[in-house]
């Protein structure tokens, strides 16, 4: 049984569909990201699911208890989630041990229960040392830990994160990733995690939904949306700076090499030889879309087939401390988008050699009109 169905959810503010139809189910213990741009619907669909919006349409089930739907509404603290926000909501006027207990106060659990589960909650979250101190002695990091221990205490059936990461620096954001992804593996809760930010999706997640005006764009593991973007917006919004449409010219649809013609938007003529596109048949029109990391760069022209081989200039080099991200202009004037060492020292004017292996290209077909 899932431990999460979304069946054709509806979410509607007046005349706006926030959250359009969405269907989704999510596996006992998964970890599970809403990933998308601002106002795409993901806040609104995990409010949903905590009881915070009401359904103006489908099902929501929550271990197999059918929790909103028509004629159904069970309130939020009768769903067994806990939520952390963006925000933290720590109390200043409690101590950590006051804030992590809380939940189990109001279920007025015996003491004696929870000193030992506030004690076990807190160790889990590396806050065993911090009982005694108040909220305003803690650093952002240390108080969104508190959040998590009060999440994670009352031993609910789905956790629920909004954002939770946002407010903290660069630093300590990338070390309470991992820290929340290990502290998921050891209690095995079902999570449900939304953000704008794709690293931190590819980071933490078992599966990522990519969601884009209220419904899902796509749905796979962070590798299969990463090397396997199906739609532009995806492509896009998963950062791939090399989009081009394209025409098969070339081919048996057997997911033998093709050829494929670059169309529409200034580089007529140049063609280009792919893998992957399997089920694509001569004439088909679509996007082809290449990873900066994949696009080579060299000061003498490569040996070998002299396959998909531009020579081109930098127009723009920029230094990014590990890595050098540069836009080249081919001779044929196509524009593409790399990245580089910073030992090759390229700077604005400098001739090089661009070359994409075949298996770089990811056919994207072009949505039915």
């Amino acid at each position: 049984m899932a431990s999460l169905t979304l069946q054709d959810v509806g979410v509607q503010y007046g005349d706006v569909a926030a959250v359009r139809g969405m269907s989704l189910d999510v596996e006992e213990g998964e970890f599970v990201t809403l990933l998308g741009p601002s106002g795409c619907g993901k806040t609104t669909i995990l409010r949903a699911i905590a009881g915070l919006e009401p359904c103006t349409g489908g099902q929501i089930r929550i271990g197999g208890e059918l929790v909103a739907g028509p004629g159904v509404h069970v309130p939020p603290e009768k769903r067994g989630v806990n939520m952390v926000f963006q925000t933290y909501a720590v109390w200043p006027h409690m101590s950590v041990f006051g804030n992590v207990a809380f939940g189990l106060k109001i279920r007025r659990r015996p003491r004696s229960e929870i000193r030992a589960k506030v004690k076990d909650a807190l160790e889990l979250v590396g806050l065993a040392a911090f009982s005694d101190r108040y909220a305003t002695q803690l650093s952002g990091g240390q108080q969104q830990r508190v959040a998590l221990a009060r999440a994670i205490v009352t031993e609910p059936r789905l956790l629920l994160f909004d954002e939770p990461l946002s407010n903290l620096d660069a630093g300590l954001r990338e070390q309470m990733r991992v820290e929340l992804r290990e502290l998921h593996s050891r209690i095995g809760k079902t999570a449900i995690y939304v953000t704008h930010d794709q690293s931190e999706a590819m980071v933490m997640s078992d599966r990522v939904v990519l969601m884009n005006g209220g419904d899902i764009e796509q749905v796979g593991t962070p590798r299969e949306l990463y090397e396997g973007p199906r739609t532009r917006f995806a492509a896009e919004f998963l950062g791939i700076p090399n989009l081009w449409p394209a025409r098969v010219v070339a081919g048996d649809g057997t997911g033998a090499p093709a050829v494929a013609e670059l169309g529409s938007d200034g580089v007529a003529g140049c063609r280009v030889a792919i893998d992957r596109v399997k089920g694509v048949e001569p004439g088909t029109r679509g996007i082809v879309a290449v990873r900066a990391e994949r696009v080579e760069v060299c000061r003498d022209r490569p040996g070998g087939s002299g396959v998909n081989v531009w020579d081109g200039t930098v127009e723009v080099a920029a230094y990014l401390g590990g890595r050098v991200e540069s836009r080249i202009r081919s001779s044929d004037d196509l524009v593409l988008r790399a990245e580089t060492k910073p030992s090759l020292e390229l700077v604005a004017g400098d001739p090089v050699f661009v070359v994409i292996p075949p298996d770089a290209f990811v056919w994207i077909p072009t949505p039915p009109s």
